[in-house]
């Protein structure tokens, strides 16, 4: 009896063994990855770059390190809302993210361009490497003059394409901004369509774009005619024409900087009214640092009507005290792109033209329209 029950159970034993209907789960312990290591930087240098009024923002470039190897680093590229001043700058708290439309709170993604590195990026100089950040973001806080910076960064390696993801980065500490909105010097080429003369100006030409003093650009070399005008700017970021000052002057005329707008009648008279306020009338001249082009294009609104905004010389003659002779052709949509000059090493201060070297005439700045007509 007792070898009959062993004879079952064995039986028993086979067909479970041999039951495909039987399902047996098999459990391993798996480590969970660790998080991704957050670097931390003890130094950062600051650049606060200038302002683009058109998109009421304000950049800035950030390079955190570390302070014992300052070779390999972070490049931050970002936008801030526009300060009364430089002096009063501080980068907006909050998280950044990465676009192209210069708005506040963001930052340039990473470009390659002639095997230099722009916008945002990590880099090791000893290994000639970058890391271009193209995605997250970055946050920052402020509070009893320190910054804290921490970034969750995704990128791509600039040589082999390859993803680069939780770039984690932090920096907590003062940060003193360095100013450099001031223009560099530059060579120039200009395109604009003009307006006015009955035998119209270049539709380009070239010249240098210079720092002449505080507070002072000069554009040579104005529409090819060998003269110079000015623009003014100011801590706020603003850049205007300067019509007040004299620029040169001969026998018969004294020749100023005009801002004006044109008006055709029924039989094809081109009517320009200049002496007009920049200010008065929101006139602005604009500069993208990135692209490097220096912008005279705009809108005068007259009266309820809205003009383009043409620019140019005129000659003022010197026995009647008003406007006779359109100098330079006047522009409208003109753009000047900026090349930056190579700087020698024995540059100092840049020589000036003679009118800044003298005590310049100012004419008053009357309510006053003047009008020059031409067909």
């Amino acid at each position: 009896m007792k070898k009959t029950v062993y004879l079952i159970w064995m039986l028993a034993g086979i067909l479970i063994a041999c039951n495909s209907n039987i399902d047996v789960e098999i459990t391993q312990h798996v480590t969970p990855p660790e998080p991704p290591a957050v670097i931390t930087y003890n130094q950062a240098t600051g650049s606060f770059g200038g302002f683009l009024l058109e998109n009421n923002s304000a950049y800035y470039t950030l390079d955190l390190c570390d302070a014992a190897n300052t070779n390999v680093g972070l490049r931050i590229t970002a936008f801030s809302s526009v300060p009364n001043s430089f002096a009063t700058f501080r980068c907006d708290e909050g998280a950044y993210t990465h676009a192209t439309s210069y708005s506040a709170r963001t930052f340039l993604p990473g470009t390659m361009s002639g095997g230099n590195a722009s916008g945002t990026y990590l880099y090791d100089l000893n290994t000639n490497s970058r890391t271009l950040i193209t995605g997250g973001s970055f946050t920052v806080a402020f509070s009893n003059n320190v910054y804290t910076f921490t970034t969750d960064f995704t990128g791509v390696d600039a040589t082999t394409g390859a993803t680069v993801n939780d770039i984690k980065i932090s920096y907590s500490g003062a940060i003193a901004f360095a100013d450099k909105s001031i223009i560099e010097n530059a060579s120039y080429t200009a395109t604009g369509s003009p307006k006015f003369k009955s035998s119209p100006g270049p539709n380009s030409w070239s010249g240098m774009f210079e720092f002449a003093q505080t507070g002072r650009y000069r554009i040579t070399n104005w529409s090819n005619l060998n003269m110079a005008v000015y623009c003014n700017f100011d801590a706020n970021g603003t850049i205007q024409i300067n019509n007040k000052s004299m620029i040169h002057a001969d026998d018969l005329y004294e020749y100023y900087f005009e801002l004006g707008y044109i008006e055709i009648d029924n039989n094809g008279f081109r009517t320009i009214t200049i002496n007009l306020d920049p200010v008065k009338y929101g006139y602005l001249v604009h500069y993208n640092p990135f692209t490097r082009v220096l912008d005279f294009s705009g809108t005068l609104t007259v009266d309820g009507k809205d003009y383009e905004a043409v620019v140019g010389i005129a000659g003022w003659g010197k026995t009647s005290g008003d406007p006779e002779i359109a100098y330079s052709d006047f522009y409208a949509n003109l753009k000047l792109q900026l090349t930056p000059a190579v700087t020698s090493s024995s540059a100092g201060a840049v020589m000036l033209h003679s009118v800044d070297s003298q005590n310049i005439k100012m004419r008053s700045q009357s309510s006053k329209q003047e009008s020059l007509q031409y067909k």
